[in-house]
């Protein structure tokens, strides 16, 4: 049973880790720090429910104009009807340098390894479960072990209203162990391509594309090889509108998914099984003004994706929810969301889920 989560979780793990991890839009001048507390709750048919309490530090620190320094540490407690797994996480951070000759961004990523690993086998059942796509936790995962990735983008401006953009980056993972008194997981490495543009419609209105190509190494335990991934695409769409100081904000999200290759250490030949589904998401919020330092962002999500050896495979889920935005002097700015989702999955089991949280970001 080890054997066959361990299998199944190499095929889920999205490493935080690229070029870039997802953080607050920020000016490039100025320092900030933001504290994010998040509750999340999400309540599943004839499957165990699964609820997180995190907390998340973020820190964008400017070096100098040209190298910048982003930094995320955190703590997770997960609980429900799985079993209860707590604990700090990874520590992330990324060196950007600027190559203004050039138009050019090196990327210097690394994920040292300060969260919870060497799992019990109950704890890694729930650390499968908590990965999924599906929950949008703002943890998926605590601890993965050492990564580090080099990575190299560049933007060149083809006329007024086009700039297009490409990027290339490499990640190593290094071995660790998953699960206590089990093997050394060695997970592939990781190369990334991707290549966008962003282009003018009007004074008011932009369109931003992005396609990214994920090539991954083959996993193994003890150096025996268990699963090849293979190849991952990613094809996102954001149409960005604003209405005086109002503004509306569309995204599209494509993921495609080839079949695993699983690779049976008993057996000479190997399997072939889908068990990361190609999934759909269109995510819309406007921001509305509601007095000089309050804004209130009302949001609607939609997330689909294709039925396969997954049990959270089959999904069909709407989100709806609210987030009011208070500006209390220029240095202090503070954040609050509150989102609800209703749907399925596969076999018709419905799925409800609850978010919400808080957050300060500190200018200074």
């Amino acid at each position: 049973m080890i054997l066959k989560n361990l299998m199944i979780l190499s095929g889920m793990l999205v490493i935080w880790v690229n070029i870039a991890w997802s953080g607050p839009d920020l000016p490039v001048n100025r320092k900030v720090i933001q504290i994010t507390p998040v509750f999340q709750n999400w309540k599943m048919d004839s499957l165990p429910d699964l609820s997180e309490v995190s907390i998340m530090a973020y820190m964008y620190y400017p070096i100098s104009p040209d190298l910048n320094l982003s930094m995320r540490f955190g703590r997770a407690s997960v609980g429900g009807d799985v079993s209860s797994l707590s604990g700090f996480t990874d520590f992330q951070t990324i060196f950007s340098y600027y190559l203004s000759n050039y138009s050019s961004i090196l990327h210097l990523a690394i994920n040292l390894p300060t969260g919870k690993n060497e799992l019990t086998p109950e704890q890694f059942g729930t650390s499968v479960e908590m990965s999924q796509n599906l929950f949008r936790l703002q943890y998926p995962n605590l601890g993965q072990g050492l990564n580090y990735s080099l990575g190299i983008s560049r933007a060149l401006q083809l006329k007024e209203s086009l700039v297009i953009g490409f990027g290339l980056s490499y990640q190593v993972k290094r071995k660790y162990k998953p699960v206590s008194d089990f093997g050394e997981y060695d997970s592939g490495n990781e190369l990334l391509l991707t290549a966008g543009g962003d282009y003018r419609l009007d004074e008011t209105s932009r369109l931003t594309s992005d396609l990214t190509y994920f090539r991954f190494g083959s996993d193994k335990i003890d150096g025996k090889k268990i699963v090849s991934a293979g190849n991952r695409f990613l094809l996102a769409l954001k149409y960005l509108k604003y209405f005086g100081f109002d503004e509306l904000n569309v995204r599209v999200i494509y993921r495609i998914h080839p079949r695993n290759e699983y690779y049976i250490p008993s057996q000479p030949v190997s399997e072939r099984e889908k068990y990361n589904p190609d999934q759909f998401e269109i995510s819309g919020n406007y921001r509305l003004r509601m007095q000089r330092r309050l804004y209130l962002r009302t949001m609607l999500d939609l997330y689909f994706s294709q039925k396969s050896v997954s049990l959270f495979s089959g999904a069909r889920l709407v989100g709806v929810g609210v987030a009011p935005e208070l500006t209390i002097n220029p240095a202090i700015s503070g954040l609050a969301e509150l989102k609800y989702f209703f749907g399925g999955i596969k076999n018709n089991k419905s799925v409800t889920g609850f978010n919400f949280g808080i957050g300060v970001a500190i200018n200074f």
